[in-house]
């Protein structure tokens, strides 16, 4: 897919999912509906299914991932492997704070609607999956149980940072600090012997 492509289909699911959440905002989650979806947003139920399955789909939106630059600078990081780690999770993190009043409605939502729960959990595995994979090109020796684990104790560690910073009036990057401080304690208790 061409840059230009990839643009316009991320700028019509980001449209998409802006005109859900003003509707929901508006008139509550069981009033809105597919269609409403579709005309506040000034496009075709059609387009609406080709992006989303339902609007509970449109409220997350796209799975969040992260710019290629971030990326790439993980992939031929030459550093320390930690404060790689640190630099990818902290740009991963620090996305979300262009989507705060976002977040705190799909919170909302996620605590009150079981279907929301279960996108949630799907699009968390989507992201661990994702960012297995890329562990897995850095730490190329490492075993698929050892990926798996690093992705989601980093993924636990940026949405506790998140859900933090959406709870209270900390600054995202201090909650991330806040977040990996926290982590970098439990990996050492979990090396303690006894």
């Amino acid at each position: 897919m061409s840059n230009l492509r990839a643009r316009r289909r991320a700028e019509t699911a980001r449209m998409i999912q802006k005109a859900t959440i003003e509707l929901v905002n508006e008139q509550g989650f069981d009033a809105v509906t597919s269609e409403a979806i579709s005309r506040h947003a000034g496009v075709s139920p059609r387009t609406f299914f080709n992006y989303f399955p339902n609007k509970e789909a449109a409220i997350f939106g796209e799975v969040p991932s992260l710019p290629d630059a971030d990326i790439q600078a993980f992939l031929s990081g030459s550093g320390p492997e930690r404060g790689d780690l640190y630099r990818l999770m902290r740009a991963h993190t620090l996305k979300a704070g262009e989507r705060r009043d976002e977040l705190k409605l799909i919170v909302s939502l996620v605590q009150t609607q079981p279907r929301m729960m279960e996108i949630y959990m799907a699009q968390r595995e989507i992201i661990g999956g994702a960012l297995a994979e890329l562990l897995s090109q850095r730490f190329r020796d490492s075993t698929p149980i050892f990926l798996a684990i690093l992705a989601h104790s980093l993924l636990s560690m940026s949405w506790t940072a998140i859900q933090h910073w959406l709870e209270t009036d900390r600054p995202l990057d201090l909650a991330f600090e806040e977040a990996w401080q926290a982590l970098t304690v439990v990996s050492q208790l979990i090396l303690k012997e006894d």
